[in-house]
């Protein structure tokens, strides 16, 4: 519900009233108008009305289900000294005042940023009364000043030894009270982010007397918000935004001189940003990197921090700001801090953590971790996190790999229309693809999916039809342990420990401390500390990003679950530009050996521009999926690649490559199968299922595993082969086809 609808509705819901009478009151109005009064007044009448929550991704679900409504209507609308909400005045047949509906609709468009970012209740009027005419007041309240970097407190001290020799005897006559100062002083410190540089901006109340908690709320600007792929080509186009932040993260011009300023900018930020996702519904979510003013950038981080600080999106302006509030007491003269990973809590100790994303609670050292990003870090904590290292190497060494017959996949031939006897199934299928090329007289499409004998599934939702025990369809029980990527990682670290085709992977939820101790010994030996990060469970190359930058490594689990892979460093390119493939997999069964078929025919999925390793924000140069992005996709049929491929490299037969490949599928697929769910796939012989398989080959001609897909787009083979989906159905469902045809 929009704003405007609202108010319309609460007008309506006004002008509907009885004429007020002097005296009367809203338990007699409810019950002329709804009845007997229960004492749910309040969600009667919202249920009544059908009135909506909006929520930040722009979707809209009813009161009854969210119940974010009847919350704020009946608690926390009330304004003055009234302490009344829109529903005391309909209830009485009052006119609403125009203050209350405004606010009532600020409310109704931000609850649930509101409830979600645990904004004080207390403090939503003082906000709204400030982000509605953009009063920025933290000036009144705080001062920028320059802390000195240790080396130079050093320095002055030293000086005033040699000036002060009368005042430190007299330092040494109070020296038992000072120690038994230092140590208070000790116990009650919070520890605060090491300055990057000599002298580092930090943020002080000046406000007499200080503020106590929950006091205020205060209005923070973005001086930049960008996106990973769209930051370089802002800096370049925006004068002054790079001068600008070259002097919040006091960037020195004698480290411009060598690198060029955006360079270092571009570095420099993921020691500086925070980030939110902007987006849902049809869209998808799009993780939002910005950088707050220079108030909002002065805060330092502590494990103990006294202010909060959050982000908030102005629906109404379209416009995103942070907002601060103190929630201790902050003297006069007290540096604000706040807890850089404040969704980020240590667990205690024999209680169960639960790992899967922001706001979980994690064990001292994964938290440890994930701030030495912003200083520095004992040297015993390396070695702890070199010693996890070790201990992750160790386990995944000592599996003993599955052995996989030597056999290869077989391709997928090609049958016909009129292979075998016709004998006719019904199918039901939500998948508009199937329905248009499913054409073979042998298969019948039908609306009514308890009448088919196949269910073909365009995803499996909880809400969608399930088949019943006698029904064949497209997916195994516990698909998610090799289509989810964190899973994929699991099942072949677990069966296979460290084949050649995967490269070393860190789940960044649970191993951050063992992939930057990875990191590390790259960098002390030199060896190439490229990195991939990837999202647990998304397609479409959405939020995948490259990079060296350690920080810009660890910080994207910020925007959820993430895997964290050795890049391909030294790809076979195909005219001197990256590539991969996408191969259609089908299983027909997975035990106690899964039978398991390739289509012959491949997809090659080319970079734009030629590969060369940096720029790795240059989406053109390091990534190949172009049908769902702003660019443009060159087509490449696959027995032209082979001819190309084979004409670039005359030593290579592709034939021995294509076998590598099969073997590594085929591989993927019997370590899934080897244990049974929750932790294997399923053994049903009901089930059949279609994976998506991306694959890369390095310089050597060795492959390499991207990333195993449920319900691949065959929107392209379809194009390629009109009887794509006739073959498949041909061989998952039936087995007469099969007599006399050759299987490769």
């Amino acid at each position: 519900m929009s704003p405007a609808e609202l108010l319309s509705l609460l007008q309506q819901e006004g002008g509907e009233r009885q004429p007020h009478v002097v005296g009367a009151s809203g338990r007699a109005f409810f019950e002329e108008k709804y009845g007997v009064v229960k004492g749910d007044e309040v969600d009667r009448l919202v249920e009544s009305r059908g009135w909506l929550v909006p929520l930040t991704s722009g979707d809209y679900a009813s009161a009854s289900d969210v119940g974010g409504l009847t919350r704020t209507l009946k608690q926390k609308m009330r304004i003055g000294d009234t302490n009344e909400t829109p529903l005391d005045y309909l209830a009485r047949g009052d006119d609403i005042p125009a203050e209350l509906v405004e606010y009532t609709l600020f409310l109704q468009a931000h609850i649930v940023q509101l409830e979600g970012r645990a904004v004080p209740p207390t403090l939503w009027r003082k906000l709204y009364s400030k982000v509605v005419p953009e009063i920025f007041d933290a000036g009144n309240v705080f001062m920028l000043a320059q802390e000195e970097h240790e080396d130079e407190k050093e320095e002055d001290e030293d000086d005033e030894e040699d000036d002060g020799g009368d005042d430190q005897e007299e330092a040494d006559d109070d020296g038992d009270d000072a120690d038994e100062d230092e140590d208070e002083d000790d116990s009650e410190s919070d520890p605060v982010a090491v300055p990057r540089s000599n002298t580092q901006r930090r943020l002080v109340v000046v406000k007499e007397g200080g503020l106590a908690p929950l006091e205020d709320i205060f209005l923070v600007d973005h001086a930049w918000s960008t996106t990973t792929m769209d930051a370089r080509e802002q800096l370049d186009t925006h004068q002054g935004l790079a001068q600008r932040l070259k002097s919040m993260m006091e960037i020195d011009d004698q480290e411009v001189s060598g690198s060029g300023l955006n360079e270092l900018v571009l570095a420099e930020q993921w020691r500086w940003n925070m980030t939110y996702r902007l987006g849902g519904g049809s869209s998808d979510p799009v993780a939002v990197w910005y950088i707050m003013d220079e108030v909002g950038s002065a805060c330092s981080h502590s494990d103990y921090p006294n202010f909060a600080c959050v982000p908030f999106y102005y629906l109404t302006k379209g416009i995103s700001y942070s907002i601060m509030w103190p929630i201790k007491r902050a003297e006069e003269g007290d540096q604000v801090t706040r807890d850089y990973l404040a969704d980020v809590k240590v667990y205690q100790p024999g209680v169960e953590p639960v790992m899967l994303g922001p706001g979980d609670h994690v064990p001292a050292i994964q938290r440890q971790a994930r701030l030495c990003i912003y200083h520095n870090i004992h040297e015993e904590e390396h070695a702890h996190m070199d010693a996890m290292l070790q201990a992750y190497l160790d386990k995944l060494a000592s599996v003993i790999p599955l052995e996989i017959k030597t056999t290869i996949i077989p391709a997928l031939s090609s049958p016909s229309s009129d292979s075998g006897p016709l004998k006719q199934h019904k199918v039901w299928t939500d998948l508009n693809l199937v329905k248009k090329n499913l054409t073979w007289a042998r298969f019948t499409i039908t609306e009514n999916h308890e009448d088919s004998a196949i269910m073909w599934l365009a995803y499996d939702t909880p809400d969608g039809p399930k088949p019943a025990h006698h029904q064949m369809v497209n997916a195994f029980d516990n698909e998610q342990c090799i289509t989810f990527k964190h899973r994929l990682n699991e099942t072949i670290q677990t069966i296979l420990g460290t084949p050649s085709w995967m490269p070393l992977t860190f789940n960044l939820g649970t191993h951050t401390p063992e992939f930057i101790a990875q990191y590390r010994r790259h960098q002390a030996s030199g060896a190439d500390n490229t990195w991939i990060v990837k999202p647990w469970n998304a397609a479409r190359g959405q939020d995948i990003i490259v990079s060296r930058d350690l920080a810009q490594l660890v910080r994207q689990q910020e925007g959820g679950p993430r895997l964290v892979s050795k890049y391909v460093h030294r790809p076979c390119l195909y005219e001197g530009r990256k590539f991969d493939l996408r191969y259609i997999v089908i299983a027909k069964s997975t035990y106690p050996e899964p039978e398991v078929y390739a289509f012959k025919m491949f997809w090659i999925r080319l970079a734009n521009q030629p590969f060369s390793l940096d720029s790795f924000d240059h989406y053109e140069k390091h990534f190949t999926v172009m049908n769902y992005s702003k660019y443009k996709m060159q087509q490449l049929l696959y027995t032209d690649f082979i001819k190309n491929i084979e004409g670039q490299y005359p030593s290579v037969s592709w034939p021995v490559v294509q076998g590598k490949i099969n073997h590594m599928m085929k591989a993927v697929i019997k370590a899934a199968s080897v244990r049974p769910p929750p932790d294997g796939i399923g053994r049903t012989h009901t089930q059949r299922t279609m994976f998506g398989f991306d694959v890369m080959v390095d310089d050597q001609f060795q492959p390499v595993l991207v990333e195993c897909n449920y319900s691949p787009d065959c929107t392209r083979a379809c194009n390629y082969d009109p009887d794509f989906y006739n073959k498949i159905f041909s061989v998952l469902f039936t087995d007469d086809w099969m007599e006399n045809q050759s299987i490769r």
